[in-house]
């Protein structure tokens, strides 16, 4: 069964709300380090990007729970267009009825620190099917990708997002601080 929902916690934009524009130059700024990449790579990371996206909006659409933080609205990718077109596309994601995109603001005291990780459910967990498959970790380094199984491990990531949620803005407060963001840095 296909991955019915992601809550993601990340310290950059994740793919599924980036767009074109921002993930070809991320792509890019790899490139700049790692030139043996051959542009046709950039294309199809890129595109699949793009493809992967669209899960988002066609049936059947993928659920998706988002906790940013605040320094990646401030981080710049590209030029100041860039930037306000990759923020105005964020609180335009953030508006579709699958998506609860929240922001964790910088003055706010949490003592709790991870890298990104993405947490993968599979189906509805009222079928038989999809309880069997369990929830699936993964996270990413530079060049590798590690997939945490079994409910022990995976619940402490779910215990964990659970904790930046609540200590985030609500998701209309978090609209409010993209659209802060624009104004303030990328005008």
């Amino acid at each position: 069964e296909a991955v019915s929902s992601l809550q993601w916690q990340v310290d950059a934009i994740p793919g599924l709300l980036q767009t074109d524009a921002y993930a070809r130059q991320l792509s890019v700024a790899y490139q700049a380090v790692v030139p043996t990449t051959p542009p046709s790579l950039i294309d199809r990371f890129v595109r699949s990007r793009m493809i992967r996206q669209e899960r988002l909006t066609h049936e059947p659409v993928l659920q998706l729970s988002v906790v940013l933080d605040e320094a990646v609205l401030l981080r710049r990718v590209g030029d100041r267009g860039l930037m306000r077109a990759q923020l105005e596309h964020l609180t335009d994601m953030a508006d579709l009825p699958n998506i609860d995109l929240r922001v964790m603001p910088l003055n706010r005291e949490l003592a709790l620190q991870a890298g990104s990780f993405v947490i993968m459910s599979f189906g509805s967990s009222s079928t038989a099917e999809a309880a069997s498959l369990g929830d699936v970790v993964s996270t990413e380094s530079l060049n590798t990708e590690l997939h945490v199984e079994g409910e022990t491990d995976t619940q402490l990531y779910r215990l964990f997002f659970q904790a930046l949620t609540k200590a985030s803005l609500s998701p209309a407060e978090s609209r409010d601080l993209i659209f802060t963001a624009i104004e303030r840095a990328w005008s």
